[in-house]
């Protein structure tokens, strides 16, 4: 630890990087109590009565690149995903930090207007008689973009989710028109992975504060313009 301290990039002052990676250490016991992955009552019905919630899950997961999908270096990634609950789309956000300072951020999101990747699940499936995985993802339509997002304003998200008091959720009780916030940070030598449920970027006063910080970093993302 002592010596990722030291070694900090040129424009990432110590402090920064004493604030993640401590943060990274603090978290891990918290984070065994934390459901992997989590989903909402609504999501659970759903699934039971169409495709299975396996198959979904497969599917994003060939739809929405993952960390062992990385290309290339990196100090810091965040992965992103925001499931739903509703008809509203699934999307994903990615965060790079590089060793020079440098920050790459895409944004993945269905086109406008396309149903949600769940409802195309349920009607692919239904379409080809079978749940493939790979054959139905191969028929939906994913758009990305980079963002030209400023690397001081993604380091004060960094610096906000270092800060974040991440106690394990303990309520039992399960909402039923919840969303699914997922989230995976990692670094050369950690790896975190955080699922949650809660209400929309709209009613976050009652939510967890990784999912208030989730929907910080949405909406700063989508209003963000494209990297030229």
């Amino acid at each position: 630890m002592r010596q990722e301290e030291v070694v900090a990039s040129r424009s990432v002052g110590r402090s920064y990087h004493r604030a993640v990676h401590g943060m990274a250490s603090s978290v891990f016991l918290a984070l065994l109590l934390v459901l992997w992955p989590s989903t909402s009552a609504a999501q659970q019905r759903e699934f039971t009565e169409t495709a299975t919630l396996e198959t979904y899950s497969r599917v994003l997961d060939l739809l929405f690149p993952t960390v062992r999908s990385s290309k290339g270096p990196f100090e810091y990634r965040f992965d992103l995903r925001f499931l739903p609950s509703s008809t509203e789309g699934e999307s994903q956000i990615i965060i790079e930090t590089k060793s020079d300072g440098s920050v790459d951020v895409t944004h993945y999101s269905l086109p406008r207007g396309a149903a949600s990747v769940s409802w195309q699940v349920h009607s692919l499936k239904a379409k080809l008689g079978r749940e493939d995985a790979s054959e139905i993802a191969k028929c939906i339509k994913i758009e990305s973009r980079k963002v030209d997002a400023f690397p001081s304003f993604i380091r004060d998200f960094i610096m906000d989710f270092a800060q974040l008091d991440l106690k394990a959720p303990m309520q039992t009780s399960v909402a039923i028109d919840s969303w699914t916030y997922m989230l995976t940070f990692r670094t050369n030598s950690n790896e975190l992975r955080f699922s949650l449920s809660g209400s929309g970027p709209g009613e976050d006063q009652r939510n967890h504060a990784l999912i208030r910080w989730m929907n910080r970093v949405k909406k700063y993302v989508e209003e963000a313009e494209p990297k030229k």
